[in-house]
């Protein structure tokens, strides 16, 4: 995964993705190596890259919060438009079992609200203007 530090820094900093992001700051070089470090070596964190033969498309992450799995995921800005959020959401609804997923949509992000939808995720009630709150329980 580390061979991956800068990848994932890239696509953490695009534009699309800042913009989406709950917090919208560029993140500097250093904060993100020590985030990584810190991820790659917690039991409560898993990330993965999709991949198509040697082309890295995209990666998700799952963060352990309380009872339940945080999900957040990015598509390589070449990659977007074709359907590959719900194939790397879809993922981990297929490999992972009894658990339950969370994630958290700004509201103008229309890519990710239909892939949470398209999943069968369930929208929970919020007073929060900006945000829409999902989750998803997977049972074996």
């Amino acid at each position: 995964m580390y061979n991956d530090a800068e990848l994932l820094f890239n696509w953490a900093n695009d534009i699309f993705v800042r913009k989406n992001a709950l917090n919208q700051e560029l993140i500097i070089w250093e904060n993100h190596l020590k985030w990584l470090k810190n991820k790659i070596e917690s039991l409560e964190t898993k990330i993965f890259i999709l991949t198509q033969g040697n082309k890295s498309l995209g990666q998700i992450r799952i963060d352990k919060i309380d009872d339940c799995w945080q999900i957040d995921y990015s598509i390589d800005c070449n990659y977007r438009g074709q359907g590959l959020g719900t194939k790397i959401v879809g993922f981990l609804l297929e490999n992972i079992d009894n658990v339950k997923f969370k994630a958290i949509v700004k509201k103008d992000n229309k890519a990710s609200y239909s892939v949470f939808v398209k999943l069968g995720f369930k929208q929970l009630p919020t007073n929060d203007p900006d945000l829409l709150f999902f989750e998803y329980q997977k049972l074996a």
